[in-house]
């Protein structure tokens, strides 16, 4: 039992003896994934013999990469996550027995009909051969710790270069890191641990040279911006909120908060939480939340209402806002309370309102701590504008001071 995948064939009758050409063969009695070479006297010569016992399951998904160079040397790869980046060699021959080709085949040869209709083959293109000459990119460099740093590249990567620790380096005397790890399942992330820890609030650069795609394109002078930062009070601040969103007006039926960076740096919300005080949610994911923008945090049954309006993430265990008021607090994944809103539904300062549907939004965010001066019923046709900045705010002008409700920082 086995399937012969004719790479080049000279005609298109697959079971005729004179039928020359080059196949891979799937299975058989050793279960493995080999390169052959049929003559056109109707001789089959085995080129490449592959690992046995390979295919020895029940079910076998997998990706088969065969390449010939312009020497005539073939090698032959097998990828049996089926993913397309975790290939592994069965060997390398050279054979220029065949130079042209008219056709492409697929041929399945089962010795019991129990085995008929079993086979299954997909993402098939027969074209002209585009070589891959471009090398990874750098996309993104995330901080983790202050001295652990994500590098996600274009594609996915050689593991030897991409764990060559002399292949990164950071600036301000970083330096090289003292490991990189290729990740386990994302071949285009590199975990990189440094000994020296990133100064908090500075902007840092990541410089890459010489690692590697699968093809062998190397990276020249790959660079990432990126800064580690360690939040202190009213870096993010809760700006808007939606307590009662019943009846509705024009936003989904779904209690959340939105958050605003208010300073000049990236923040991943990684670990970040919300909470009042009968306990707090679980951790935010990894978002990089930029300077100035907007994030809407609520629970994951809402996202996919909430998402249309701009950013949002879920998290496990949302606080439940209640509809005349409550103090809901904004955590770093260090502990310190960054800030909290002790609302009433007197801040809607509208008696309509405040019955539903509409949310409060925050006037001045550098002014977090004013109060009821600083807060209203927004005035969006909607209801609210999760995610986005509404025109009436205002981060300039400082409210007044006829109420004012006290900040709290614990751990």
């Amino acid at each position: 039992n086995y399937v012969d995948v004719y790479l080049t064939a000279s005609a298109s009758d697959l079971n005729q003896p004179a039928t020359s050409g080059y196949f891979v063969r799937l299975g058989n009695t050793d279960d493995e994934i080999c390169l052959y070479r049929k003559d056109v006297n109707g001789t089959s010569t085995k080129l490449i013999d592959g690992v046995n016992g390979v295919l020895n399951t029940s079910n076998n998904s997998m990706r088969i990469r065969v390449i010939r160079n312009a020497a005539n040397q073939w090698n032959l790869s097998r990828d049996l996550s089926g993913t397309g980046t975790n290939y592994t060699s069965e060997g390398v021959v050279t054979d220029a027995s065949f130079t042209t080709s008219a056709f492409f085949g697929i041929q399945v040869r089962q010795s019991t009909a129990s085995f008929f209709q079993r086979h299954f083959f997909d993402d098939i293109e027969v074209k002209d051969y585009t070589p891959d000459v471009t090398p990874p990119a750098v996309q993104s460099a995330t901080p983790l710790s202050a001295t652990a740093l994500d590098v996600l590249f274009s594609e996915p990567l050689d593991i030897t270069t991409a764990q060559t620790i002399a292949n990164y380096t950071v600036s301000n005397s970083i330096g090289n890191p003292v490991s990189a790890v290729r990740d386990a399942s994302n071949f285009a992330l590199v975990h990189l641990t440094f000994a020296n820890s990133f100064p908090n609030r500075t902007n840092l650069v990541l410089t890459v040279n010489g690692v590697k795609d699968l093809a062998g394109n190397t990276l020249t002078n790959g660079t990432a911006n990126f800064s580690y930062f360690t939040a202190i009070p009213y870096d993010i601040v809760i700006d808007e909120l939606m307590a009662d969103p019943t009846p509705l007006v024009g936003l989904p039926d779904a209690e959340w908060i939105e958050l605003k960076n208010t300073t000049g740096f990236d923040i991943n919300l990684l670990g970040w939480r919300l909470g009042k005080s009968t306990g707090q949610s679980g951790p935010m994911p990894a978002y990089v939340l930029k300077p100035d923008s907007f994030v809407v945090v609520c629970t994951g049954s809402a996202v996919a209402a909430l998402a249309p309006f701009g950013p949002t993430i879920a998290v496990t265990s949302f606080p439940s806002l209640n509809n005349t008021g409550d103090l809901i607090y904004l955590r770093s994944p260090q502990g310190f309370i960054i800030h909290a809103v002790n609302y009433t539904d007197a801040w809607y300062q509208n008696e309509l309102k405040k019955d539903g549907g509409w949310t409060l939004e925050m006037i001045d965010t550098r002014n977090p701590c004013s109060g009821m001066s600083n807060w209203k019923a927004s005035i969006d046709a909607k209801g609210g504008t999760p995610a986005k900045k509404e025109f009436r705010r205002c981060d300039k002008c400082r409210p007044g001071s006829t109420s004012f409700t006290a900040c709290i920082r614990y751990r």
